[in-house]
């Protein structure tokens, strides 16, 4: 079999980081859905009970290659990066629209910069301190003014967001730390499998089983969080890292410039408030994570 042309990869290249935005910046949306029906800690524990059942098979079939012994650092790892920011997004969701939470995650490359020069001293320079902080102000002048007028509320549910996207942060430096030698499958596949059990135990004691039968949008609502599992978890992290393995981290991590095109579309399409304002903002947010990534 022929080997791809760089033109080739070069096309599946784009085509795997479109599919990946839009993946990805649909999760708010169903995140939305998923909120008409269930609490955030039934949408957060139903996504990460699929999530790891998903992941199961993959678990059994490298068990060899795994190193049982790192179960603590796969636990950390599950919780900064899947755990913890499942019930902050829906906790957030209650008060934010959709379109705003995909906004604010692009802060993710941001905080993962904050992240390294806090813990790790990692250098910087005077470009990338200013991306830092037109991003921040970006953020707090969304979350005070996102919903069309000033509310305290909206800025302290758009923290738990904003929480998320440090989770995240301290989710790669660790995956550097701890899994720089590891593969990539089987550090998503084990931090699910150490996450899942106890999502298993709240679900049975939860009413999620009533609401799906006797509400009138059980199954809709149910069924959001199942795509939002298989696709917006399992599947993106697959193609995610498919891309980082076909091109480079860097151009990967471009994926949080188009996610927030996706979450506007979708949350203008849902009837959410998104004016003038959410672009300008939005672009402001932009322009300070890309003042951070050129300055690498």
């Amino acid at each position: 079999m022929n080997e791809p042309t760089e033109k080739q990869v070069r096309v599946q290249s784009w085509i795997s980081l479109v599919l990946l935005s839009i993946v990805w910046g649909s999760s708010f949306i169903l995140i939305k859905i998923g909120l008409e029906v269930y609490n955030p800690f039934e949408v957060a524990t139903i996504r990460i009970l699929c999530s790891s059942l998903a992941f199961l098979p993959i678990i059994i079939w490298l068990r060899k290659e795994i190193n049982w012994s790192n179960w603590k650092y796969f636990l950390a790892v599950g919780l900064m990066g899947s755990g913890i920011p499942a019930f902050l997004y829906p906790l957030a969701q209650q008060q934010i629209s959709s379109a705003i939470a995909g906004v604010l995650n692009s802060l993710t490359p941001a905080f993962a910069f904050l992240v390294g020069i806090i813990l790790f001293k990692q250098k910087f320079n005077n470009w990338q301190f200013v991306g830092l902080s037109i991003g921040l102000i970006g953020a707090i002048a969304l979350a005070a003014y996102g919903e069309g007028s000033f509310e305290v509320n909206n800025i302290l549910y758009a923290g738990f967001a904003i929480l998320a996207c440090l989770c995240y942060s301290l989710n790669v430096n660790m995956i550097k730390a701890f899994f720089e030698d590891t593969r990539s499958i089987i550090i998503s596949a084990m931090s699910f499998g150490m996450i899942g059990p106890p999502a298993l135990i709240y679900l049975l004691y939860s009413d999620v089983g009533i609401k799906f039968s006797t509400h009138i949008d059980g199954y809709t609502s149910f069924l959001a969080i199942i795509v939002l599992s298989l696709f917006g978890t399992v599947a993106a992290t697959i193609l995610f890292f498919r891309l980082v393995k076909m091109t480079s981290p860097v151009f990967a991590a471009s994926v949080c410039y188009l996610m927030p095109i996706v979450s506007i579309a979708w949350g203008y399409w849902d009837g959410e408030y998104v004016g003038i304002f959410h672009l300008i903002v939005s672009g402001i947010i932009l322009g300070g994570v890309y003042l951070i990534e050129r300055g690498k």
